[in-house]
């Protein structure tokens, strides 16, 4: 899905934005992941995850407004930020 998303960036410059945005936090999102250690109790992580999602819904909602994307689209947060930070 982020592979045709990518490819109408090219010519869709608030497209481009959006995707640099979600793939930012995505980044952002597996190394906090990976380096939490214990700090879930604290909400750091938890925010970290709903900038992503929020985001990624930003980015999903763009693309289904603009036809780019079929309206019923799913996925998975872990999966979308590895594929995001590709």
């Amino acid at each position: 899905m982020f592979g045709a998303i990518r490819e109408v960036s090219k010519t869709d410059g608030e497209l481009l934005k959006l995707l640099v945005d979600a793939r930012e936090c995505a980044e952002f999102y597996l190394l906090s992941k990976r380096r939490r250690r214990g700090c879930d109790g604290m909400g750091e992580f938890a925010m970290i995850k709903e900038e992503f999602e929020q985001a990624l819904n930003i980015l999903t909602t763009y693309c289904k407004e603009k036809g780019y994307v079929s309206a019923d689209i799913q996925y998975e947060l872990d999966s979308a930020a590895k594929d995001l930070a590709k």
